[in-house]
């Protein structure tokens, strides 16, 4: 055999031996590779090892059904194709809190887990007031909280224990601010003391201009306030009157309005009895 040929005959067995090893090598990986997505498959599918049941804590006005199927809809599929998104230690927390804090009514919304439960705790907005587009009964309204911004859109006709706002000029919206959290708690805070002092209850709230409020009580009646003085000043104010001997006959309500908006002058228009002329009284502070 001639050297030519005996240099052939390796560089054919070497290709052969190399061609031998890339296949065998390919069969490995691939074999390697197989079982690793085997395992992983089987092991995200364990029970033990996958959420089976939606608890929901601290709904009060939400449906729970509604809040665990919107959890459900979002657990559906896999990663990848592979690991189930019920998989124990991967579930798709931050798509779950966005998709209930998406619901009008939800606030806040935490998730966790204990052993194979997902517990969603949510908080839901507490209504405080309304704020309308007009000053109809039947008018658009949304739900205000405590921080004054309109969070859902309320029922048509809703809203007879609650206070309305109406801002001149302005329409409600959803997640806009109806007004400074802290000119609305001192609204609500006077609105309670004429409550609970006089049983008088605020139907409504009408914003004129920035510190030009009224007041509109179940009976009709207004009261006109300032609001750059105090509550504590207004409603001191009020106080006087009501409780002035003259004008016992005020705290049924029953007045055309008392206008506490300049100074120390304090404006009372009784409501007329039946026909006869309107009186007008003004009671110096």
């Amino acid at each position: 055999m001639t050297d030519r040929r005996r240099t052939i005959l390796r560089s054919k067995r070497r290709h052969t031996n190399k061609k031998l090893w890339h296949i065998f090598l390919g069969s490995t990986i691939a074999i390697f590779v197989g079982a690793f997505f085997f395992t992983v498959w089987n092991v995200a599918r364990m029970p033990s090892l996958t959420i089976s049941a939606v608890r929901v804590e601290g709904v009060e006005t939400l449906a729970t059904a509604d809040i665990e199927k919107r959890v459900d809809e979002t657990m559906r599929g896999a990663y990848w194709g592979i690991i189930p998104k019920r998989f124990l230690y991967l579930y798709p927390t931050q798509a779950i809190v966005s998709a209930l804090e998406s619901i009008d009514r939800v606030s806040e919304a935490t998730v966790r887990t204990e052993q194979n439960a997902l517990v969603i705790s949510v908080s839901e907005f507490k209504p405080n007031a309304l704020w309308c587009k007009a000053n109809d009964v039947a008018s658009d309204c949304y739900f205000i909280n405590t921080s004054g911004i309109a969070y859902e859109k309320a029922p048509t006709l809703i809203g007879g224990t609650m206070p309305r706002f109406y801002i001149e000029g302005k329409e409600p919206r959803k997640d806009e601010v109806l007004l400074p959290q802290e000119l609305l708690a001192r609204l609500t805070a006077l609105s309670e003391s004429l409550a609970q002092t006089f049983a008088l209850q605020v139907q409504d709230f009408t914003i004129h201009e920035a510190t030009d409020v009224t007041l509109t009580l179940t009976s009709g009646a207004e009261i006109r306030i300032d609001t750059t003085d105090s509550v504590e000043q207004i409603f001191s104010n009020i106080s006087s009157i009501l409780n002035a001997k003259e004008f016992e006959n005020l705290k049924t309500g029953d007045f055309e309005y008392i206008d506490l908006r300049f100074g120390n002058k304090v404006f009372v228009e009784e409501e007329p009895p039946l026909d006869t002329s309107t009186t007008t009284s003004e009671a110096v502070e």
